[in-house]
């Protein structure tokens, strides 16, 4: 079964890729595009983090992920931690986009990236869009802090419904945490290390990537 699931799936994907993108997926991405499928179609697995670099191709992926929930007719809803990422997201995937401020209806007057759940206010009319039986998607999860986690995670439960995360360790973390954001130490984490939007013979890649190994040399600028 397992072989014949694996085959009917790389159709799925060879169908998906030559559809919605411009160029051919590398073998990382396959697998990883693969794994985050068959986390779908698992009813036992709740969380998945997908996590890496700029140029990795984590937008394609979930690109392809929402088309794929798509062919399923599964509920799903993309949700970004700023109205900045929410609306890069909404741009690369042509799908609505909410905040996670607007996820979970918060008053305006609480700031998303420094929850504190002691002073947590809901409106009156909480009602939250969390798809039933579905699947949320957060970008730029780094940002997501351990509270408003435990209280995504909360909701979802009630709801049944899955996390796909995406981001990037190296981006911006959780205001007044020292740690990463939850979602990248749960069991499913899956990362994009091969970086295809740079030519492998561009100068600035060995650059680019010694400074993001060394993030301390930020600080100096």
């Amino acid at each position: 079964w397992f072989w014949i699931n694996r085959f009917l799936m790389e159709n799925i994907i060879n169908n998906l890729e030559s559809k919605y993108l411009k160029f051919k997926l590398g073998k990382e991405q396959r697998d990883v595009l693969f794994s985050i499928f068959s986390f779908i179609n698992n009813p036992d697995e709740r969380q998945l983090t997908l996590c890496g670099k700029a140029g990795t191709g984590k937008t394609s992926i979930l690109l392809l992920v929402v088309e794929y929930l798509k062919l399923l007719g599964l509920p799903y809803q993309l949700v970004a931690p700023t109205h900045k990422a929410k609306q890069v997201l909404s741009k690369s995937t042509d799908n609505d986009v909410m905040t996670v401020h607007q996820l979970l209806a918060l008053k305006a007057n609480i700031n998303i990236l420094d929850l504190d759940l002691n002073d947590l206010k809901f409106d009156s009319a909480y009602i939250d869009s969390i798809p039933v039986n579905g699947v949320l998607i957060i970008d730029e999860c780094s940002m997501i802090n351990d509270d408003l986690y435990d209280k995504l995670i909360e909701s979802c439960t009630s709801k049944n419904c899955k996390i796909i995360a995406c981001g990037d360790t190296r981006q911006l973390s959780p205001v007044k945490q020292t740690s990463l954001a939850k979602l990248f130490s749960i069991d499913n984490v899956y990362e994009l290390s091969t970086v295809y939007r740079q030519s492998n013979d561009n100068p600035l890649l060995d650059l680019l990537t010694e400074l993001r190994k060394n993030i301390e040399i930020y600080n100096l600028y």
